[in-house]
């Protein structure tokens, strides 16, 4: 697991690319930094929160959605977060996590870190 910093304007569009691989602390020492493949998993999921700690999320994406996460390289573990008009009226700092579904049915968290969306200046941005 990796932590990242973002700063992104409300309401403005932006793709942030993501490379998923086997962690240093995966039980299965032979995966280690090898890509995650679509085909390995059940579901990709990117939840922004005010604080981790909040019961719900201000934000859900997924890549049941193309529009919200979409696929780059399905067997390099390469896919990209679109951010849009999705974040109006979240300014401030905020918590991301990237995780995915397994499909025995458990998750994996594969990227934590904050978040800080500038509030726009304009009001159709």
């Amino acid at each position: 697991m990796s932590v990242a910093n973002f700063t992104v304007i409300e309401g403005r569009k932006y793709t942030i690319p993501f490379t998923m691989t086997y962690s240093d602390n995966w039980d299965d020492p032979t995966k280690i930094g090898d890509p995650i493949k679509q085909s390995e998993i059940e579901k990709v999921y990117f939840y922004i929160k005010r604080r981790a700690t909040d019961s719900v999320a201000r934000l859900e994406l997924t890549d049941a959605v193309a529009t919200e996460i979409d696929w780059a390289d399905a067997n390099a573990g390469e896919i990209e977060v679109y951010l849009g008009a999705n974040t109006s009226g979240f300014a401030g700092y905020n918590d991301y996590e990237l995780s995915i579904e397994w499909p025995d049915g458990g998750f994996s968290t594969v990227e934590i870190g904050k978040m800080y969306i500038t509030e726009s200046v304009v009001d159709n941005p």
